[in-house]
């Protein structure tokens, strides 16, 4: 079961977006030599926020990843260049996959929609894992421009989604053919409204 970490983000005003993908370019060679890793995603939402997604194959590469990283000069130096007021981080176990990402495939992303919730009560845990199956078994295989869905839950009861398309197009003409479909009703019902919050952002290569 993978792990993921998420870190959003401003970076601070004297900062540049290519000093900041600079960094991350030698952030990746020394994640690259680093045991347990998957590969790692940076992108922008519209608002300027950014967002680092980490994906290992356990907590435990994780979490010696963050502490190897201390003495790393070009973490130490991206950080140097993070707002730390703005920051918000997460991290969740993997659940579901479809089209399992490879970094050939992962290198195609353009667009990503990424979502937190919890559900009703009364709705349990096995029950939105099958509307979950049905719905990646359904439409969403023949949508073109699809490339991958992931379902995880974190230790607070909080669900993530995320699901990666070629194009921004391509991601938003998918939601109307959610909402119309009976899994993607289905899911919705399932979902405590007032906990969810859903964001776009676009994958940036540094």
């Amino acid at each position: 079961m993978e792990f993921v970490g998420i870190a959003k983000f401003k970076i601070k005003p004297e900062y540049s977006d290519e000093q900041l993908c600079l960094a991350e370019k030698d952030i990746r060679k020394a994640l690259a030599e680093q045991e347990g890793f998957l590969y790692r995603e940076l992108g922008k939402f519209p608002d300027g926020y950014w967002i680092v997604s980490i994906h290992w194959t356990s907590k435990e590469a994780g979490s010696k990843w963050a502490e190897n990283s201390k003495k790393n000069e070009s973490v130490q130096h991206q950080q140097q260049m993070i707002d730390f007021a703005t920051m918000r981080m997460e991290f969740y176990k993997k659940r579901f996959l479809i089209n399992l990402p490879k970094i050939n495939k992962m290198d195609k992303v353009v667009f990503v929609e990424i979502g937190k919730m919890k559900l009703k009560a009364g709705v349990t845990d096995e029950q939105f894992i099958e509307i979950e199956r049905k719905t990646r078994n359904g439409k969403i295989n023949q949508q073109p421009g699809f490339i991958s869905r992931e379902f995880g839950k974190d230790t607070d009861g909080y669900w993530y989604f995320r699901i990666c398309w070629i194009s921004k197009e391509a991601g938003y003409a998918w939601t109307p053919i959610f909402q119309q479909d009976p899994n993607g009703q289905a899911m919705m019902n399932a979902l405590d409204f007032s906990t969810v919050r859903q964001e776009h952002y676009t994958v940036v290569n540094p």
